[in-house]
This record gives structure tokens, sequence and C-alpha cells, in this order.
């Protein structure tokens, strides 16, 4: 996760073979902005928030066995985040997903924020 592999175009940043510690501090300040991220992962894989949810859904797509439809139904989420179930993508999947959660909850907005978390060995 220490590598800088990613391609800047437009102010929009692209991710190529894995999640850096840049990319993931790029997504903590838009989300601390209250900005919205869609950003492209490795291996076909989306974070995509709309705004400051209470929630962020995260489906990892099986390596060995086709899943049809799944994605589909993530994708009509505000809030979702498709990553590959890979190995070599976990430590970086973990980290992101832990660093984004982290941020919006402490965002101050309307009621209370509640994040159901899975341990990090399990994602």
């Amino acid at each position: 996760m220490t590598g800088t592999d990613t391609r800047r175009r437009n102010g929009i940043v692209k991710i190529q073979n894995a999640i850096t510690n840049e990319f993931i501090q790029d997504v903590c300040d838009r989300l601390s902005d209250n900005k919205q991220v869609r950003r492209k992962l490795p291996d076909q894989g989306r974070l995509h928030i709309d705004r400051k949810l209470p929630y962020l859904c995260v489906y990892r797509r099986p390596v060995k066995k086709p899943d049809q439809g799944t994605d589909k139904l993530i994708k009509g989420e505000a809030s979702y985040f498709l990553a590959s179930s890979a190995p070599r993508y976990k430590s970086g999947t973990a980290a992101l997903v832990k660093a984004v959660v982290e941020v919006l909850s402490k965002m101050p907005g309307k009621g209370s924020s509640w994040f159901a978390t899975s341990p990090m060995g399990s994602l």
C-alpha cells in the first residue's frame, strides 16, 4: 500500500493496481470537505458516495465463482464500495473501508450515525 500507482486526469484520480495511502487520503479529504466520491478501484471495483449517509454498503466480488447480479443490487445505493475479494487487495480494501467509515462517523449531521462493521480479517 505504499506505492503511488495513481493517475490524475482532469482532477479525477484513477487507481491502477493498488489502493495506496495517497489514494485513501484523497478519498478522506473529499469526504471531510463533504464532497461526493466516485473512484475506480482495482479489478473493476468502485467506491461511490453521493453524500454523507450513516452507512456504506460493502460488497467483495468472489474470485472463483461467478455472482450474477449482486453488484447491480449494491449499485442502486447512494453509498457503496465494490471490490474484488482477491487476496492481493485485502489489506488495501480493509484500510480504505476503515478510513471511510471513520471519517463518515465523525461528520456532524442530523441524528446519529451508526455503522455495522465486520472484523477486518473477514473483509
